[in-house]
């Protein structure tokens, strides 16, 4: 992991927040590089640790309230498709996303739902992939992401259970999996 790639998520929510509280806690390793992609962040653009940092810019103009908004789609969804095609690029890339929101990628008309459906478009997988969440000592998994409760039962399979178990599995290397909640990934604007 040799070049960290952050995207900053949407500029109307907490990813510019969170992002610096992390790096300012962060210890970089030798030969490490850190880009960070998203709307100018002058709390971010000074911290030593950054080695490069690529301003997006929106087409729409920044709303004065917070919410859903085609500015933040614009600029989150303009970032990590810039995040995504640096890492296709370098394979020693690691790529760290902050929050978007949803709504607003489905008022920019964005046929993606989330981070995971367009990473696996951009990678060109066909097959099952695997939203995870990392924090010690947990390490959780998603069978169904971004659906609304109602569309759940139409969607979660034995088949595709079983492909996400096994799938999870792999990644954990064969340690205990406990499997819970009906939708733990609930929200996002319906």
């Amino acid at each position: 992991m040799k070049h960290l790639i952050i995207t900053l998520g949407d500029p109307l929510g907490i990813g510019a927040e969170i992002t610096k509280k992390a790096l300012l806690k962060f210890k970089k390793l030798k030969n490490q590089k850190i880009t960070i992609i998203g709307e100018s962040c002058k709390g971010i653009e000074q911290l030593k640790i950054v080695d490069n940092f690529i301003k997006i810019n929106s087409l729409y103009k920044k709303p004065t309230k917070i919410g859903a908004s085609k500015y933040g789609a614009d600029i989150s969804f303009k970032a990590l498709n810039k995040a995504i095609d640096l890492c296709l690029l370098d394979k020693q890339a690691c790529l760290i996303t902050a929050p978007i929101c949803k709504e607003s990628w489905a008022k920019l008309g964005i046929k993606f739902t989330g981070h995971t459906e367009l990473l696996q478009d951009r990678a060109s997988v066909k097959k099952q992939v695997l939203m995870t969440f990392v924090a010690p000592p947990f390490t959780c998994a998603l069978a169904t992401e971004h659906l609304a409760i109602k569309d759940i039962s139409n969607h979660l399979t034995k088949k595709l259970l079983s492909e996400k178990l096994k799938l999870f599995s792999s990644f954990l290397g064969n340690k205990k999996i406990i499997v819970s909640a009906l939708n733990p990934h609930a929200s996002d604007g319906g």
